[in-house]
């Protein structure tokens, strides 16, 4: 598994190249392990076990990510809750599931490069943006 405390233990402000490392790290590993993550997919459709591993995945993914959310966005001293951190880390980790799914299971024809960029920035923005009363966005973070 590639859990989210990797990112957990980068000490300070994760950068944008941090991120596309590791996102391109995970993606990779299910290129590395297509059969294993096509026949996991098609038994969390069908198999009550299979389904009951997923949800205990997810439900660890998105607490260890909810982690990361705060701790970063801490360093950089802006604004998170405990239920901002979790939707952040929801967000974040579904995005990855379902984009890694179907560039490797359902064998999408798209640049590997050009989407590891897209969600890196993706990341990056749910890590260190705003959203001001107005419903303006603005990104703080470090390079």
């Amino acid at each position: 598994s590639l859990g989210h405390r990797a990112l957990g233990t980068i000490a300070d402000a994760v950068t944008y190249q941090q991120l596309r490392r590791y996102l391109g790290h995970h993606v990779n590993g299910w290129q590395k392990y297509r059969a294993l993550a096509s026949a996991w997919m098609e038994g969390d459709g069908s198999d009550p076990e299979v389904r009951q591993m997923t949800d205990k995945r997810i439900a660890q993914s998105v607490h260890d990510l909810a982690e990361v959310v705060t701790a970063q966005r801490r360093l950089r001293e802006l604004p998170v809750s405990a239920g901002d951190a979790r939707a952040r880390a929801a967000v974040m980790d579904i995005q990855l599931q379902y984009v890694s799914y179907y560039l490797t299971v359902r064998d999408l024809d798209l640049e590997l490069d050009t989407v590891v960029d897209l969600l890196a920035q993706q990341w990056y923005s749910a890590l260190f943006s705003t959203v001001t009363a107005a419903g303006e966005v603005s990104v703080d973070g470090p390079g």
